[in-house]
């Protein structure tokens, strides 16, 4: 190869060590979600409710994709469901065992979306490994728990209210809560959605929560 030619291979080269890898697509999230969440291949999400958890399920679902849910023994399928969940893609193993990082393993080589329910404390270096796989899979993890410490992205519910009972009585017909997201070094960004509405509908809430009609407050349901 003349020399002109090896200087011209070699300017590809660096520039495209410069350039780094191309960016992988990021995984599609609920329209509520949309512009306030992004999720790529390689994310650990951490969450704290399992009615998001099931909504990050939502759209990799519709969009064919595949998921599993380890760890969970009373995974709410109606619920899932409703919120827009496609269970005929979701692929249950309710109780990993003892060795349920091997587990894991294996699966984020296998399926993208692999949801964990209160894993057991997860070592630094384990973490690691486990992320630098779903890189190379172009998996994401989703962690419901405190066992795992390293979070690309945490996801929660706050201020959740309740429509529906009176004096006591009733049903309960529909919710709003905020859902917060948080990235390490950024501020905490929020947005207000109905979960559901009294359509079964999960969209943002588009008035002023002082013109709403009365909503009563139950703590500590997510």
């Amino acid at each position: 190869m003349a020399a002109p030619a090896i200087l011209d291979d070699l300017r590809e080269r660096v520039q495209r060590l410069q350039s780094g890898p191309p960016t992988a697509p990021a995984w599609p999230v609920h329209e509520a979600l949309s512009g306030l969440l992004t999720i790529r291949p390689g994310s650990v999400v951490g969450t704290d409710s399992s009615t998001l958890t099931s909504l990050l399920l939502a759209a990799p679902t519709q969009d064919g994709q595949w998921c599993v849910v380890v760890g969970s023994r009373d995974f709410g399928a109606e619920a899932a469901r409703e919120l827009g969940v496609e269970l005929a893609r979701v692929l249950l193993v309710p109780d990993p065992g003892p060795h349920w990082l091997e587990v894991l393993a294996a699966l984020v080589d296998t399926v993208p979306l692999v949801v964990l329910v209160d894993p057991p404390t997860v070592r630094a270096a384990d973490a690691q490994r486990i992320v630098a796989r779903m890189r190379q899979r172009s998996a994401a993890l989703v962690v419901r728990g405190d066992g795992w410490s390293r979070r690309t992205v945490e996801v929660g519910l706050r201020d959740v209210v309740w429509a529906g009972p009176e004096r006591g009585r009733g049903r309960l017909r529909s919710r709003q809560a905020t859902v917060q997201v948080g990235r390490p070094g950024e501020p905490a960004r929020t947005r207000r959605l109905w979960l559901p509405d009294a359509d079964l509908r999960v969209r943002p809430v588009e008035l002023p929560r002082t013109v709403q009609q009365p909503l009563r407050l139950v703590e500590g349901v997510a």
